[in-house]
C-alpha cells in the first residue's frame, strides 16, 4: 500500500486485527495513541532533570530529542502501539522463591523479558510489515528512551501512580510494557476506547501507601521519584564497586518491589483476582527455583552459568557480588 493510498477510514478495522494479535501472543493489554507528548508531562520530565533526580543515569538528559519529540529514529514516528504483558509469578512460584521475594525483583526471576517480549511481538511487527511495506516500523523494550509510562498511560492501559509505576485496576502493576513506533498513523479513537480510558483515570486517590512504605523515601513526593535514593536504581544502574555508605540497599541484591507489593491495587484487587503470569518463560530459572537459603557471591563464571538467559546478567558479576555484601 502507498503511502497516499492509506485511508484512515480503515484504522479501526487494523487497530482490531491488532488487538486481536496481540491476544494471541498472549498479551493483555494493548492500545494506541499519537506520538505527542504533552506539555504538562514534557514540563514533569523537565523537573526529574533539573532536580538531578536522574542519579547516574547520565543518558537521560542526553536524549531529549527522542524522549519528547520522537527524533533521530529514522523515520517520522506517528503513532505508538502500546502492548503490556503480566510478570507476576504463579502462586507455586512465590512459594518455591519465599528465600528471594525479598532480595531480587520478580520481573527477573524468568529469562530476560527483552527477549520475550520482542518474541511476543513479532506476528503483529510481521503483519505490519506485510501489509503496509512503505512504512516503517520500530519495537522498544528498554531500547529507546522513549517515555513508555506516559504512552501506556495516554493509549488507556492504567495511570501513572504516585510510585510513578503504571497501574492498571484489574492487573495492579506487575506487567511489562512494550512500544512499537509507526509511521502509520493509527491513532483513532471510538467511543468504547474513550470510555475505557475514563475508566483507567488516577485511582490513587488519598492513599499513600508506598511513600510510606518505602525505606529511603525515594518518592519524594506524589508522583516524583529521586532516582539517588532508588533500591532499585542503586541496585541496578550505580556503577561505583562499593555501594557508599550512605547507600543502604535494604537486603535487596536486584531491583526492588516495596512500592508495588504494598500498593492495594497489587495485595488485594490483582491477588483476589489471582493475576498471575500465564508464559513460561517467566517461570523462576533454574537458580532460583531451587529453593535457595541464600544468595552468595559468586565468579564470573558461575554468574555467567546462571544467568546467561536473565536480565540480571547485564549488571555482571561485581555488581552482583557488591550487592550481596552490602545486603
Amino acid at each position: 500500500m502507498n503511502k497516499s493510498e492509506f485511508n484512515t477510514e480503515n484504522t479501526l478495522a487494523i487497530q482490531s486485527t491488532i488487538n486481536n494479535l496481540a491476544q494471541e501472543a498472549g498479551f493483555e493489554l494493548s492500545g494506541f495513541t499519537s506520538a505527542n507528548i504533552k506539555e504538562s508531562d514534557q514540563t514533569n520530565i523537565q523537573s526529574f532533570i533539573d532536580k538531578n533526580y536522574f542519579a547516574s543515569m547520565n543518558w537521560f538528559p542526553e536524549r531529549q530529542n527522542i524522549r519528547i519529540r520522537f527524533e533521530n529514529l529514522g523515520f517520522p514516528v506517528a503513532s505508538c502501539i502500546v502492548l503490556g504483558l503480566v510478570y507476576k509469578p504463579s502462586k507455586e512460584s512465590e512459594e518455591t522463591c519465599q528465600t528471594i521475594s525479598k532480595a531480587v525483583s520478580r520481573y527477573a526471576w524468568g529469562k530476560d523479558y527483552h527477549k520475550v517480549l520482542k518474541e511476543k511481538a513479532k506476528p503483529i511487527m510481521n503483519y505490519l510489515r506485510a501489509s503496509f511495506p512503505n512504512y516503517k516500523f520500530r519495537q522498544a523494550v528498554d531500547s529507546l528512551p522513549i517515555p513508555e509510562k506516559i504512552l501506556a498511560r495516554d493509549a488507556g492501559l492504567g495511570w501513572i501512580g504516585k510510585n510513578t509505576i503504571l497501574i492498571n485496576s484489574n492487573l495492579g502493576s506487575y506487567f511489562f510494557l512494550t512500544v512499537i513506533l509507526s509511521e502509520l498513523n493509527l491513532h483513532k479513537e471510538d467511543e468504547t476506547q474513550d470510555a475505557f480510558k475514563m475508566y483507567q483515570k488516577d485511582r490513587c486517590g488519598t492513599c499513600t501507601a508506598c511513600m510510606d512504605a518505602c525505606p529511603t523515601k525515594a518518592i519524594v513526593q506524589a508522583y516524583q521519584l529521586d532516582s539517588n535514593l532508588c533500591i532499585s536504581h542503586n541496585t541496578i544502574e550505580l556503577k561505583s564497586e562499593i555501594l557508599p555508605d550512605n547507600v543502604k540497599n535494604h537486603g535487596w541484591i536486584y531491583g526492588c518491589e516495596i512500592c508495588q507489593e504494598v500498593c492495594p491495587w497489587n495485595n488485594t484487587v490483582a491477588r483476589k483476582k489471582n493475576i498471575q503470569t500465564k508464559v513460561k518463560d517467566f517461570d523462576p530459572i533454574d537458580f532460583f527455583s531451587e529453593s535457595k537459603s541464600d544468595l552468595a557471591e559468586l565468579n564470573a563464571k558461575k554468574f555467567d552459568e546462571h544467568f546467561a538467559q536473565s536480565a540480571i546478567h547485564r549488571i555482571g558479576y561485581k555488581k552482583w557480588n557488591r550487592n550481596i555484601k552490602a545486603k
